[in-house]
């Protein structure tokens, strides 16, 4: 009898919430600034049907949620009845071919400049502070920031309603999920904040045990004290409200982080003590370091296994259907990336 051929992980079968993929290879949403006028064009329709496999998932690029998201040329919103019309056949396209289509809306926050903004206005955001310049990714252009206004606390639920609205015309438009753009410097870290509030709940240092969870980047949020989740429900049930599926990436960046970023300036915990090289940042000019690494001992490792049931128990108590498990070189998990949904 002929040796069986080994099955390939990637080409198997996975349930994603009601959702049957026929494997577990997806397309990542990838900007394309390909939309003019912030229209989806009639060429996306070929695009993302050639990327179709049946039982196949695909996440559309980053879509705007409202006139002032935008920070990117020609990206896509979904925020008219004419950006809705034309998401329709690029759906009609996937779903033709037995695809399932996940629409990611966002709002890129102070990641923008004037000319972006309607009437030249400042982008608006959680925060005044201003961004530093770039290097574009042609590595020639340097991308500009206008200083942002902060928002007031009465506009937070406008934006709020942005998403919610957004939520809506993407199921109007026929895809099967809504999926929040939750990054960098973008918009989705304000909906909570109050705006004139010294400090962000979400980002404040927490001790879990004898451990504390790190940050690789500054300003990302967290879900394990009480505090945090609470500012996760209101943030849940606005997509909840429109039927969006909401999704939550827990980490644990491992030796990708400094002692900048560590409690007491101790060394960042991970399953290696091999430091990390130097990386330039986004803007092309300042270099990330990194601190050595502390190698974690056998009997710290079930502390750590805690740290992620701790927080995916409490993105369940926020109501977030699913959570997916973010693992990434340098990570304590894994020395491989992948993206694992529980």
């Amino acid at each position: 009898m002929a040796t069986e051929a080994p099955s390939i992980p990637l080409l198997t079968p996975y349930k994603l919430g009601k959702f049957n993929l026929s494997h577990r290879v997806v397309l990542a949403p990838l900007t394309r600034q390909r939309s003019y006028g912030n229209v989806p064009q009639p060429h996306a329709i070929l695009y993302y049907s050639q990327r179709t496999s049946k039982g196949g998932l695909l996440i559309a690029e980053a879509t705007g949620v409202s006139d002032t998201a935008q920070g990117y040329p020609d990206t896509p919103g979904i925020w008219t009845k004419e950006q809705v019309e034309a998401w329709k056949p690029v759906v009609d396209a996937v779903h033709a071919k037995g695809g399932v289509f996940f629409c990611q809306i966002w709002h890129v926050g102070r990641f923008s400049n004037q000319g972006f903004q309607p009437n030249g206005q400042a982008p608006i955001s959680s925060t005044d502070r201003p961004l530093t310049p770039r290097l574009r990714a042609n590595g020639i252009d340097v991308a500009e920031f206008t200083p942002p206004r902060r928002l007031r606390i009465e506009e937070i639920p406008q934006i709020v309603n942005d998403f919610r609205l957004a939520a809506r015309n993407a199921i109007e438009a026929g895809t099967e999920a809504r999926y929040l753009h939750s990054t960098g410097k973008n918009k989705i870290e304000s909906l909570k904040m109050a705006a004139e509030a010294p400090t962000i709940p979400l980002l404040t240092p927490y001790k879990l045990g004898k451990f504390n969870l790190s940050h690789r980047y500054p300003d990302t949020p967290g879900i394990w004290t009480k505090e945090q989740v609470e500012a996760w429900k209101p943030i849940v049930d606005a997509v909840h409200a429109k039927g969006g599926v909401f999704f939550c990436q827990i980490w644990h960046v491992g030796r990708v982080s400094n002692q900048g970023f560590q409690p007491n300036g101790q060394a960042p915990i991970s399953s290696s003590d091999r430091p990390l090289t130097p990386q330039i940042r986004s803007n092309g000019t300042v270099a990330a370091d990194f601190t050595p690494p502390r190698r974690l001992r056998i009997e710290e490792i079930p502390q750590i296994v805690n740290d992620f049931r701790l927080a995916a128990r409490n993105a369940i108590e926020a109501a977030i259907r699913l959570n997916s498990y973010h693992k990434k070189t340098g990570d304590p998990s894994t020395s491989s990336e992948s993206t694992v949904y529980t």
